[in-house]
């Protein structure tokens, strides 16, 4: 699946999870990571895309777990690997969202 193909809800989305990561609300990140995912998942299903590649679907499931142990300075540490990773993949501007 090529990501800069993604609608602009999920990227909306990538923006709510970096607020609430520098907000330091685990529960509004967790839920924002939630919606993130639904909303690609939707996408995808929408498009016939594949999913995420592996190194960006292990990114976020290290965030998820992080978030889910309430760990937030490795949740921020792990969302930002998985915005640079994404943007090595050319599919995404990461200075555009500030961890």
């Amino acid at each position: 699946m090529s990501i800069s193909t993604i609608s602009s809800q999920p990227r909306q989305d990538l923006f709510s999870l970096a607020n609430a990561l520098n907000s330091g609300n685990v529960s509004t990140a967790q839920t924002a990571l939630t919606t993130f995912q639904q909303d690609l998942a939707s996408f995808q299903t929408a498009t016939g895309s594949s999913g995420l590649p592996s190194k960006l679907s292990n990114d976020l499931q290290q965030v998820q777990s992080d978030l889910s142990s309430n760990n937030l300075s490795n949740a921020k540490t792990d969302f930002n690997n998985f915005l640079m990773d994404l943007q090595a993949k050319g599919q995404f501007h990461h200075d555009r969202v500030k961890i």
